[in-house]
This record gives C-alpha cells, sequence and structure tokens, in this order.
C-alpha cells in the first residue's frame, strides 16, 4: 500500500508555471472581448456592418439598442403606430433616433461603394444617350429609305410617262406621214410642223383662283397655324386634341391632311399646351413646333415620333429652319430672346443672345440668306424690325463653338409702328415685312424688300431695304395674319404676296411683276395663314387659307 502522501500511480503530476496560465487567460479574454465586438458591430435587422458616414449610419432608440438607420427607420415605418424594438419589444418611434459617434466602433468604409455607384449612375446616362442617339440615327436612316424609296417611284413614272409620249409621238408622224395628202402640206411651213410636248400658255392669258370646298377640322375655333410637307403630300394643322378622339386629355398637336382628297391622316400629340408656332423642315419630313408649355420639339411626319425636344427658359414664340444650315433653327421668345439651336446637340442652344432684342414682345421671325453672303433672321417685335446677322464663326462643328464671340450682331431696319408679319421667298431672295399701322398711315402697308450690307466711311456697318414694291391693304385688323410670298402660278421669276385684309372681308392677292391687285378672295372667316401648293410636273396651283375652324381650298384656273 502507498502512503498518503504519494500519487496514485495512474495519475501524471504536471507542474504548471503561472506566467503560461495568465497568458492563456489574457488570450481567451481577448477572443471573447474580438467575438464580442464583431457582433456588436452589425445591425440585428439585416446582419451588416455599420457605416459613419452613410445612410446606414449607427443610431440608437430610446431603449438603447443599435442598429442601422436606414434599417431601423424603415421598421419604424412599415410597423406605423405600432412599432416595437426589434430586440427588446419595447415601443419605439421615429424621434427618438440618435445618431452616435462611438470610440470604438468598428465602421465600414463606405468609399470605394459610393465610388461604384457614381460609375453605375454614369454608365446609365451614357447608355441613355447612348439609346437616344441610336433612335435618332434609326429615324434618319427610315427617312433616308423612304426618300429612295420615292425617289425610284418618281423615276419609274417619269419613264412610263416619256414611253407613252413617244409612243404617241411615233404614232403621229406616222399617220401625217400617211394620210396627209400633198396639196394639204403645200401651203404648210415646216416649222409649223414641229409638236410642242411643253406647252405653256400664254402670259396674257390670266388665271385665277375659283374656290374649291371648306374642310372643318375643329368645331371650337381653336385652330392656329399651318404648314405644309411637299415630301409627304400633306398639310398639318396646329390644333388642339379632336373631340371624339379615343385618347383623353388637353393635349396639342397636329392633324394631318391628305393633300390629294383633303382627308384626315391622324392626329400627333406633341405639347400639353396650345401650340405658338409650327414650321416644315425645307428638305425632309422633321416638322418644327413650340408651345406655351416652354418646350420646342422636332418630330418625324413619316411615323409621327418625337426626335428631340428642348426646354427653354422663356416661352418660345416663333421657331425658323436656318436657310443655308439645314441642321440648325432659330427659335424666338416672347420677351424678345433669340437661340440658336443645332440638331447635332441634343442638350441646349448652340448660341444665345444675351441681351433681348427689342424691350416688347416678339411678333414674328424668318430665317433670311442674301445672295451677297448676308445670313441670318428678320424680326419683327411689336414696334419695330430687326435684322440679326449670323457670323460665320457660328457653325457648330464637334462642340467647338465659341460661347464668348457675339454670333447675332442685331441691326434696326427702317420701319417703325404697330408691325406685322414677317416672310422670306428663298428663290427670289426677297422678305416681306408687313407693318399693321405707322404713325403716318393708319392702313397695311406690305412692303418686299431686298436686305444688303453698306460699309460706311468711318468702318461700320449698316443694313439697308432696297423696297421692291410697296402694297397698301385696308385697316388694321384687330388679329393677327400671316402675309406671305407665294410662287406666281404663271411667270416662275415672279411672286404673288397674300395677306388677309379685314376691311375686303377675304384675302387680297398682289402681283409683283407690276404692283398690281391679282385677286380678291371674298371670305366669311379671318384668315390666319395661307399657303400655295404646286404639284411636281403639273400645271395645278392651290391656295390653302388657315381660318379658326378649319382651312379652305382654291384652286387655280384660267379665266
Amino acid at each position: 500500500m502507498a502512503d498518503e502522501g504519494d500519487a496514485p500511480e495512474d495519475v501524471c503530476l504536471i507542474e504548471v508555471d503561472p506566467n503560461e496560465e495568465q497568458e492563456d487567460s489574457r488570450q481567451q479574454q481577448q477572443l471573447s472581448q474580438g467575438e464580442n465586438s464583431e457582433s456588436n458591430s452589425t445591425c440585428m435587422i439585416c446582419m451588416e456592418e455599420w457605416t459613419i458616414g452613410s445612410a446606414h449610419r449607427v443610431c440608437c432608440l430610446k431603449c438603447g439598442h443599435l442598429f442601422g438607420r436606414s434599417c431601423i427607420d424603415r421598421w419604424i415605418r412599415e410597423k406605423g403606430q405600432q412599432a416595437k424594438c426589434p430586440t427588446c419589444n419595447k415601443p419605439a418611434r421615429r424621434v427618438d433616433l440618435r445618431d452616435l459617434w462611438c470610440k470604438t466602433i468598428k465602421a465600414y468604409d463606405s468609399t470605394e461603394l459610393a465610388d461604384l455607384q457614381k460609375q453605375l449612375e454614369q454608365e446609365r446616362t451614357n447608355c441613355a444617350k447612348e439609346r437616344a442617339l441610336s433612335f435618332h440615327l434609326k429615324n434618319v436612316n427610315d427617312q433616308l429609305y423612304c426618300d429612295i424609296d420615292k425617289l425610284k417611284k418618281t423615276v419609274m413614272e417619269r419613264d412610263a410617262r416619256l414611253a407613252k409620249l413617244e409612243d404617241i409621238i411615233s404614232k403621229i408622224n406616222k399617220l401625217r406621214s400617211e394620210k396627209l395628202s400633198i396639196d394639204e402640206l403645200y401651203n404648210t411651213e415646216p416649222e409649223n410642223m414641229v409638236i410642242e410636248i411643253n406647252h405653256h400658255p400664254p402670259q396674257e392669258l390670266k388665271g385665277k383662283f375659283y374656290f374649291a370646298q371648306n374642310v372643318e377640322s375643329d368645331p371650337r375655333g381653336l385652330c392656329k397655324s399651318m404648314t405644309l410637307c411637299p415630301t409627304s403630300a400633306e398639310l398639318l394643322i396646329a390644333q388642339p386634341l379632336p373631340q371624339g378622339h379615343p385618347r383623353l386629355g388637353n393635349d396639342f398637336g397636329i392633324r394631318k391632311y391628305s393633300l390629294l382628297d383633303t382627308t384626315v391622316h391622324s392626329f400627333i400629340c406633341l405639347h400639353n399646351q396650345p401650340l405658338n408656332s409650327v414650321q416644315i423642315k425645307p428638305h425632309g419630313d422633321l416638322i418644327l413646333t413650340s408651345g406655351q408649355d416652354r418646350k420646342v420639339h422636332l418630330t418625324s411626319i413619316n411615323n409621327s415620333r418625337k426626335v428631340q425636344t428642348f426646354d427653354c427658359q422663356y416661352e418660345p414664340l416663333c421657331v425658323s429652319w436656318s436657310v443655308h444650315r439645314d441642321q440648325q433653327f432659330y427659335v424666338a421668345s416672347r420677351n424678345c430672346y433669340i437661340a440658336l439651336y443645332d440638331m447635332r446637340n441634343t442638350s441646349d442652344y448652340i448660341y444665345k443672345k444675351n441681351e433681348r432684342v427689342a424691350k416688347t414682345t416678339m411678333v414674328s421671325m424668318t430665317s433670311v440668306y442674301q445672295s451677297n453672303g448676308l445670313s441670318g433672321v428678320v424680326a419683327n417685335d411689336a414696334r419695330g424690325s430687326h435684322f440679326l446677322e449670323l457670323s460665320e464663326s457660328s457653325d457648330y462643328e464637334s462642340e467647338m463653338i465659341d460661347h464668348e464671340v457675339e454670333h447675332l450682331k442685331s441691326y434696326q431696319l427702317p420701319f417703325s409702328g404697330l408691325m406685322g408679319t414677317v416672310d422670306y421667298h428663298k428663290p427670289t431672295n426677297t422678305t416681306l415685312i408687313t407693318t399693321r399701322r405707322s404713325p403716318i398711315d393708319e392702313k397695311t402697308k406690305h412692303s418686299l424688300i431686298k436686305l444688303k450690307r453698306v460699309e460706311l466711311d468711318d468702318g461700320t456697318v449698316r443694313i439697308d431695304c432696297d423696297n421692291i414694291r410697296t402694297f397698301k391693304g385696308g385697316r388694321a385688323p384687330d388679329l393677327l395674319g400671316q402675309s406671305r410670298i407665294m410662287r406666281h402660278p404663271t411667270l416662275d421669276d415672279q411672286v404673288l404676296v397674300g395677306s388677309c385684309d379685314e376691311s375686303a372681308q377675304g384675302v387680297k392677292l398682289w402681283d409683283a411683276s407690276d404692283n398690281t391687285e391679282y385677286q380678291k378672295l371674298r371670305t366669311k372667316e379671318f384668315i390666319r395663314d395661307m399657303v400655295l401648293y404646286t404639284p411636281d410636273n403639273t400645271n395645278q396651283h392651290i391656295l390653302y387659307t388657315l381660318h379658326d375652324k378649319g382651312f379652305g381650298t382654291y384652286r387655280w384656273d384660267y379665266a
């Protein structure tokens, strides 16, 4: 038997160092603190770490439990008045939330996440721009294909007509050689045997416009303006949404009528408020519109889709395509600010005149281009007329335009009084300026002019007007109607000037070739605008006149 002081045989006695025992205790304590710190640095709702500089920053409730700010805020909003702390189930309110700044908190650095979010937003913006550009290019491509198809159709029709004419000529020559006797040909001069296919009526045979029909477009009398699209052979009327249209709302837009039989094609919704001005692009099917909702739209007539939209600081009253730069157009606001836009810049204008052209209200504006290189816009305000010359450095190429340069230099034109509209005729380079009432004359005056630049001895420049013709109308109407320069039906190098004359109860047409009154069209309604349409390869001339409820049609024929 062993002694009491001896250890059992199966027990191993190990001598423990006190320093090692303290070190193990300290490591277990640090590990426990690390686990507690790790568990205490996460939100009890989403189990993600807190941050100190974002929406998920650490905060506490009245009971003292910690959460991420965004998580507990969403928790309380979803639970409403019955919200309670997720940990201790005590009542919780949003006013009880307190942001904390803890010295020992293990904060998550969200800088990299914020940068990634910014990059994501930038990529989304770039994708949206690329989609817009792709949509624009698709529309341009569709337009080009449509133009190609129309050109092919025109060539085929022209070839067919030429073949028919050649067949007719051959038959006539054959019949003449077979059936005409020598006695019948004896007194016939050879030059009289020539057949003229393209026969034009003599100039002394004067024609007139005869009323054809009247089309009602809006019974409420809210038709404001119109334009004509030769490419699609359609008449475009600016008006509200037609009554009985399946689409509900107070939209305003363009109603399309066929020039062949005046049937309604469709209605394009464009603006939320009434339209101020519409103008078709000289080459193509894009229509430019401005409305009281301070927006300018570019819309394709073929597919009835908006191509571009521009937001304006002021209400855009007048729009006009540039005559010699088909990618640019002008916008004039009601308070006489004029800006230059380019289709290649889809965000905003490329240049805006900082000063107002006049201190009154804008009335009318048109783009002009003279053969002497003078280009810009002629603008009429309520009390005067101005020419804004466009500098050559204003061409928009790869966003290199210098916004510090004055691109539109204003000149005062020698017209005063109560001003009317302005119009430009490119084939003759003439401009029509209407004065509704002047200090020396109470009647309306229409001046057909050409602009020219004059350099004075002191080095300054002045813009003069060469007066070609002056046409006097009746007393100034209460409403504003658009005066127009139109092609002469029989004299290719001359024009007709048309204007609504309230005292004459209709439309007056003047012949610019001899300064005489060509014709007077009696109408019951006040005519707001007019446009002359001449189909290709025909001797037909159709005059469309716009009034508040629709439009009238007048066909030209010999008297």
